[in-house]
């Protein structure tokens, strides 16, 4: 069964946008009996943005709640960043407050491979209840197909992201080396710089240090 919420009628007094959405939520879900809910996407839960950890903290309890009053699957769809398409994706490329990925019990990615305009792989980014399967060296590798009315995933193979992602060569990668440079002159955080350039901390170290000790010696 598929749902769009349409504002047909205006919001009763006191009543919150917030609060009418996650009880109508409650009618479909009593009404139809449904067990396996996906919300397309999380931006038309709340009146305002999922950004912060204030805004995402009482929507993601609200869902959780949710989930253990009727003992649904919740599966939740999110944007990402704008993300490079030289790294591999990570738990920091999901739009918004981290909040949100700390309550989930499951995270997945779908990327964009640079090998075909029709290819995509899915990633695991999180899991509980059992064995991280498909991370870094074996995601799979889907074909967006469309033999009828409806779009599809196609199963494809198995095989590393790297095979998907595209590769620096030596001018991006100092280009990226002189961002981070620049970025922690301006006095950001090391991890702030991780993030934004997606690698990792280590990597931002090292390539500051390499930078002062070359200072050092042209003086």
């Amino acid at each position: 069964m598929r749902v769009d919420f349409t504002q047909h009628f205006s919001i009763p007094d006191n009543v919150t946008y917030d609060d009418y959405f996650i009880a109508s939520l409650v009618e479909l879900i009593k009404r139809t009996e449904a067990r396996v809910v996906v919300i397309d996407n999380m931006t038309k839960l709340i009146s305002t943005d999922t950004d912060s950890a204030g805004k995402a903290k009482p929507l993601m309890d609200r869902l959780c709640a949710l989930k253990m009053d009727f003992g649904l699957t919740l599966i939740l769809l999110e944007h990402t960043r704008k993300c490079d398409s030289t790294r591999p994706i990570t738990l920091n490329d999901i739009q918004g407050s981290k909040m949100k990925v700390n309550f989930a019990d499951a995270v997945f990615a779908i990327g964009r491979s640079v090998k075909d305009t029709n290819l995509r792989y899915i990633k695991q980014l999180k899991v509980r209840s059992c064995e991280l399967e498909y991370g870094f060296e074996n995601v799979a590798v889907c074909e967006i197909r469309k033999d009828s009315n409806f779009i599809k995933f196609e199963f494809v193979s198995y095989s590393s992201e790297a095979e998907h992602i595209k590769e620096l060569d030596d001018d991006e990668r100092e280009n990226r080396q002189q961002r981070a440079i620049e970025m922690h002159n301006r006095g950001v955080a090391k991890r702030n710089i991780a993030r934004e350039l997606g690698v990792s901390e280590g990597a931002i170290r090292k390539w500051i240090k390499q930078a002062e000790s070359s200072a050092y010696t042209a003086y």
